[in-house]
């Protein structure tokens, strides 16, 4: 179980419906990201992404941010990154 919770923007729950993301694999991009960098969109955003065997291999990317420092985790949307694959 993660150290923090995680709540999810309308966006992201529509996103991870119509692309059949499940929950627990944006827990494990957050919690142990092969990559993270900040968004370009600022506004304190990350970027976490995980190669994801499940998703036969394609990397999921997690556009979130953090609220009461390690506490909370908003998650604004998800997908599966076809250009992340070869880096």
């Amino acid at each position: 179980m993660t150290a923090f919770r995680i709540r999810f923007t309308r966006h992201a729950l529509d996103a991870m419906e119509r692309r059949a993301i499940p929950a627990e694999w944006v827990e494990k991009t957050i919690s142990a990201p092969d990559a993270i960098e900040p968004d370009p969109a600022g506004g304190g955003l990350l970027r976490a992404w995980r190669a994801l065997p499940e998703a036969g291999g394609r990397s999921l990317r997690v556009v979130h941010r953090h609220e009461d420092p390690d506490i909370v985790v908003v998650v604004v949307t998800v997908f599966l990154d076809r250009g992340r694959e070869s880096r």
